[in-house]
C-alpha cells in the first residue's frame, strides 16, 4: 500500500474483515462467496446513490471504484455476470427440459427448475433474479 490508494486499501481491509466474520460462522462460505456478497452489497449501494435526492455521484463513482478492485480478485468467469437474454435463453432451456404443461404442474416444477437453472448458471445470476424470469416465463406472476 505505498502508492496511497486509500480506496483499494479500505475496500480490501473491509473484505477481510467480512472474510475473518464469515469465518466464525458455523456454516463458512468460501471466499468467493464472500466476494460476491459484498460486491452485490456495493452494486446496491450504487444504485441507490443515483436515486437519492440530490444524487450522489461522487460516493456512487467510488463504489464503482470498489466494485472494479474487487472483481479483480474474482476468477474471470465469475466477475462477469450473465446478460439478461442469456439468462433468459438457459431459463427457456430448462422449461423445454421439464416441459410442465399444466399450471398446476408448473407450480410443482418451480424448485426444479430454478434448482437446475442455478447449476447451470452458477453464481453469474442473483437467485431472486433467476425466480423471478423463471416465474415471468412461467407466467406464474
Amino acid at each position: 500500500m505505498k502508492a496511497k490508494d486509500l480506496i483499494r486499501r479500505d475496500t480490501i481491509k473491509s473484505v477481510l474483515g467480512d472474510i475473518q466474520t464469515s469465518q466464525h460462522l458455523k456454516n463458512t462460505p468460501n471466499i468467493k462467496k464472500t466476494l460476491r456478497v459484498a460486491i452485490n452489497k456495493r452494486e446496491e449501494a450504487a444504485k441507490s446513490f443515483l436515486e437519492s435526492n440530490p444524487p450522489r455521484t461522487d460516493l456512487h463513482q467510488q463504489t464503482l471504484t470498489e466494485i472494479g478492485i474487487l472483481k479483480e480478485f474474482l476468477p474471470a468467469e465469475d466477475a462477469t455476470k450473465l446478460t439478461e437474454d442469456q439468462l433468459i435463453a438457459i431459463i427457456q432451456e430448462a422449461v423445454n427440459t421439464l416441459a410442465p404443461s399444466t399450471i398446476e404442474e408448473r407450480r410443482k416444477s418451480l424448485g426444479k427448475m430454478i434448482k437446475s437453472v442455478r447449476e447451470i448458471v452458477g453464481e453469474r445470476a442473483d437467485g431472486t433474479e433467476i425466480a423471478r424470469k423463471v416465474k415471468e416465463i412461467l407466467e406464474l406472476q
